[in-house]
Formats: C-alpha cells, structure tokens, sequence
C-alpha cells in the first residue's frame, strides 16, 4: 500500500507520558466526540514534554471521519483514556477530511441488514448538494439483500446521478481490488 498523508499538524507534547514523542507513533486521535481512529505521526527528531512540533499524519480509514476536520482544529491526541497532546490541523491533504469540500457518504455493508437499514442510511446521509458515495463490505449487502435486490439499488444510484459525483464500490474496504458492478 502507498504510504500517504491526511493531514499536517502541529503536535504539542503535554507531557501526560512524561517523555519525548518519536517518529512513527501511534496513538488515537479523537476526530469527533466518542469517535476514534489512529494515526502514524511522521517527523524528524522528537518531540520533548511541553514542545511541539509540525507532523505529517496517516489515519487509518480517512473515510469513516469524512468532512470532519478544518484547518485550526484541535484534535485530543490519546493514549486509552489519557489525552497526552493536542494536534492543531494546519492543512488538510486528503480532501475526504475536509469540512469545506465536497461532501463523502460512506455505506458500509455490515450495517446494512434489509432493505429498510439501506433507506434509512441513505436518508441520514443524503443533502440537497451533489455526493460522493462510497461503499464499502458491499459484498455484505449482496448477503443480505441478494443480487437483485443489490442490483436495484446501483439502478437507483444510477438514476440519481446528476446528485453523485463519484461513486465507489468495494468488496470488501477501500484498500481491497474494486469490484465491478
């Protein structure tokens, strides 16, 4: 997989884990209220207790915080339950992360047990402005819905898609080979 960047912060050490932060650290960054993700800081040097310094960050799964970060934003760094230091967005890479550009829906599969789950996220989902839908597991929706009834909702989709900018459809997550549908 190609190594990537989200976004650029500024790290500011807190000094919660009473020692320097290194390249390649993991911790969690708390992107909404109660929603977590982890990301790889990339830097030069350490980052000593009570420094900051400029990162590059990689989440893992970008796509399920769609349209959630902004530049100025400060994002709780934790380690479990402790917030050992705060990023301050400073640019947004991956445009799936940003607030201000176009709007990402993500439908992933495992949630979608009867036609009526699929309406209802599509309905909680959808706006007045044009979409980029992605799927991901889609082949979770093919179990439980079956074929034609997976079918019809690409026909939908398709009858709509002067409301969708782009629409993506994976198997199984986004890294996995696309599927064809």
């Amino acid at each position: 997989m190609k190594e990537q960047v989200d976004i650029k912060a500024i790290i500011e050490n807190l000094g919660v884990r009473q020692h320097s932060i290194f390249p390649m650290y993991r911790p969690h960054f708390e992107i909404e209220k109660d929603r977590l993700t982890t990301g790889l800081l990339k830097f030069d040097g350490e980052i000593k207790v009570g420094e900051t310094k400029e990162v590059e960050v990689e989440f893992i799964c970008p796509e399920y915080y769609s349209n959630s970060l902004w530049v100025g934003k400060k994002v709780p760094v934790r380690e479990g339950a402790k917030t050992v230091a705060y990023a301050t967005v400073t640019a947004i890479i991956n445009p799936i992360l940003d607030i201000d550009k176009e709007k990402y829906i993500v439908i992933d599969g495992r949630d979608i047990n009867n036609i009526n789950d699929f309406y209802e996220e599509i309905q909680k989902n959808l706006t007045k402005e044009p979409i980029n839908l992605i799927f991901i597991y889609a082949k979770e929706i093919k179990t439980n819905l079956g074929n034609k009834q997976f079918k019809k909702i690409i026909e939908l989709i398709k009858e709509h898609e002067s409301h969708i900018i782009s629409f993506e459809c994976y198997e199984e997550h986004v890294w996995e080979k696309r599927m064809r549908v």
